[in-house]
């Protein structure tokens, strides 16, 4: 085994904790010892030493498409492979985890030999690399909804990698799938790595939508011009550079949505119950009415759920609203247009609501917050 690699010792939970990962002794993903020649050089992993708990995590597997592309083009991988002093039974393994920007700098150095762009699309091509880990891979197959498929992703993404981050929401009957990179902007591979996770997200749709379709327009944090096969992606040839983060959106109507509230217990009922709130809230049409229909029980089931947790469906979304509101807040949007925004009747009854849940107006909260005795 590489020397560089991180293994999972096991992968009972859905979440993967960086405490239960065995770290290899000697982490030479770090310097290379002036072992390779100057053009290598100048391709080693960042220096810069981490906590190992705070070292973004990728699966290794994910960089074998890419090097199976370099193989294909008539290169050898091993003269990547060689820079990161791993093998490529390493990058085969499903179960093991490597820095991230590893991975990165994989992917960029293969883009830069085979002078291809359109790289991760290219990648994505390649089916016999398991890029989704196998646990997450099983719970997509028993799925035959959008629904169904959104909470195998949210829930079991932490096996994609410890800092892969993925969500969703819906406004006006258009649901967005969100993801976003482990890697820092400013991180060789990074466009590289967003458009890969889209195309593998893209992949996983049109299994349940469909082989032909196509999202109206993509919007992605890249700042460069999309490559063409990604533009290729869209219904309108739409892709919306520079934004905060990636999404994928999916026009939908409610019937086209259902989710499944049976659960191991009760907690993990109500932590999904929630996240399906968490979606589906800033929808103009949203009630305890409408969570029901997605879920397909009475309101009763659903307000039985928040009680024996000491809550109720209207307290969680007053704090949904609220962390919302001082979002907008600190982005500048003013307290008449954020109480607009998130549907209530006038800004006294914002101030009033905001008031309620942390004891603080918007005008407060701002001085609080500009005055830096609030943390955003």
């Amino acid at each position: 085994m590489g020397s560089n690699a991180l293994k999972s010792d096991t992968l009972r939970s859905t979440n993967l904790n960086t405490n239960n990962l065995n770290t290899a002794k000697n982490l030479k993903c770090q310097t290379l010892h002036g072992k390779t020649s100057s053009r290598a050089a100048n391709m080693q992993p960042n220096t810069k030493s981490h906590g190992i708990n705070a070292l973004p995590l990728s699966r290794a597997v994910l960089g074998l498409p890419f090097l199976n592309f370099l193989d294909d083009s008539g290169i050898d991988p091993a003269r990547v492979l060689t820079v990161f002093e791993v093998d490529k039974q390493v990058i085969s393994n499903p179960n093991i985890y490597v820095p991230s920007h590893m991975i990165g700098q994989m992917v960029d150095m293969v883009a830069t030999m085979t002078n291809q762009q359109d790289i991760s699309y290219f990648a994505s091509e390649y089916q016999c690399c398991a890029p989704v880990h196998p646990s997450l891979a099983k719970q997509l197959e028993q799925n035959d909804n959008i629904g169904g498929l959104l909470s195998a992703l949210l829930s079991h993404q932490k096996l994609q990698g410890s800092h892969f981050k993925l969500w969703a929401e819906s406004n006006q009957h258009e649901l967005r799938i969100y993801h976003r990179s482990a890697l820092h902007k400013n991180s060789r591979g990074f466009d590289y790595a967003n458009d890969y996770t889209t195309f593998l997200l893209l992949s996983v749709l049109r299994k349940h939508l469909g082989e032909s379709w196509k999202p109206d327009y993509l919007v992605m944090e890249n700042v460069s011009a999309p490559y063409n096969k990604v533009v290729a992606q869209t219904k309108y040839r739409k892709v919306i550079t520079g934004q905060k983060s990636n999404y994928i959106p999916i026009n939908y109507t409610i019937n086209d949505v259902s989710f499944h509230l049976t659960a191991e217990n009760e907690q993990h009922a109500i932590d999904r119950l929630k996240s399906v709130i968490d979606i589906f809230w800033q929808e103009e049409s949203f009630s305890l009415d409408f969570v029901a229909h997605l879920f397909g029980v009475s309101e009763r089931t659903l307000q039985r759920l928040f009680l024996e947790q000491g809550s109720s469906f209207r307290h969680y979304l007053n704090e949904k609203k609220i962390n919302k509101s001082m979002e907008l807040l600190r982005s500048g949007m003013n307290v008449s247009d954020v109480a607009f925004k998130l549907g209530y009747s006038d800004p006294s009854n914002f101030t009033r609501a905001m008031k309620k849940q942390i004891n603080m107006s918007p005008t407060q909260y701002l001085k609080y917050y500009q005055a830096g005795k609030i943390a955003s």
